[in-house]
């Protein structure tokens, strides 16, 4: 599978570098910054515990706002309609996102902060409409899917009686390899903007260990899906930008030695 993946992504950037580049078709660069939260706490486990200064610790949750910030750089090709007003656009994005709980003794003496990271390499593809010239404004509404590929999954522990922090990579079994994510979002000029919902978990809820005879599963309690914000930046790689920019097109012109 993994090849097959590697091979689509290298026909997907050849693609978009050989894109002409005009008003219908053209590349453009978006990268920004993920804004991870998780607003539910998640269930008990009583198949986790921490071993703390005052004796074991159930992974109990905090119902609380959790936040960790990632980040997302892609390269998309964009393929518009000569009436101007919609088009659709297929990509190429790297991403580090993830979610975080916190768990706290019954005591309230003690707390874990419990994060799980993910590296991926996403495929997004999406339709865009507009009520002005897309090219020109840069104005338009989006939807789509993306389907991303896991590179490298972890979790990052960190524990207030020791204040020590613990991180592992999550082996393949723990981990899912892959996923589905559908998007909205809106553009205005080089600003996006676009709220994403991953329909599965990086992290195998199933994943089965044993410990002394008894089978436990360690991932049971994290959320089953994800949303993450986006806002990035996102510029096309033509005159567009010069013509919007006198700062842009002096730059141009400096490299272009006229």
């Amino acid at each position: 599978m993994k090849k097959y993946i590697i091979i689509l992504l290298i026909i997907i950037s050849g693609s978009i570098l050989k894109a002409q580049k005009n008003e219908y078709r053209y590349v453009a660069l978006k990268a920004g910054i993920s804004h991870n939260y998780n607003f539910f706490a998640s269930r008990n486990n009583s198949d986790v515990m921490f071993t703390t200064l005052s004796g074991d610790m159930l992974k109990s949750p905090v119902a609380s706002i959790n936040y960790i910030p990632g980040g997302a750089a892609s390269l998309n090709y964009h393929i518009d309609s000569k009436t101007d007003k919609r088009g659709f656009v297929v990509g190429i994005e790297f991403q580090n996102n993830g979610f975080r709980s916190k768990y706290v003794s019954e005591n309230g003496g003690y707390f874990l902060v419990d994060q799980y990271r993910v590296q991926a390499i996403g495929i997004p593809f999406s339709f865009k409409l507009s009520g002005s010239n897309i090219y020109i404004n840069q104005k338009y509404f989006y939807a789509g899917v993306q389907y991303n590929y896991y590179i490298v999954s972890q979790n990052i522990q960190k524990a207030s009686w020791d204040g020590q922090i613990y991180s592992h990579a999550l082996s393949i079994d723990e981990r899912r390899k892959s996923g589905l994510a559908a998007f909205l979002g809106f553009n205005y000029y080089i600003y996006n903007f676009q709220i994403e919902y991953w329909t599965s978990n990086f992290v195998n809820p199933e994943y089965i260990t044993q410990n002394n005879g008894a089978v436990l599963k360690p991932y049971s309690h994290l959320p089953k899906a994800n949303f993450f914000l986006k806002t990035s930046i996102n510029i096309p790689l033509t005159r567009w930008l010069t013509t919007k920019s006198w700062t842009a097109e002096k730059i141009r012109r400096i490299f272009n030695g006229r």
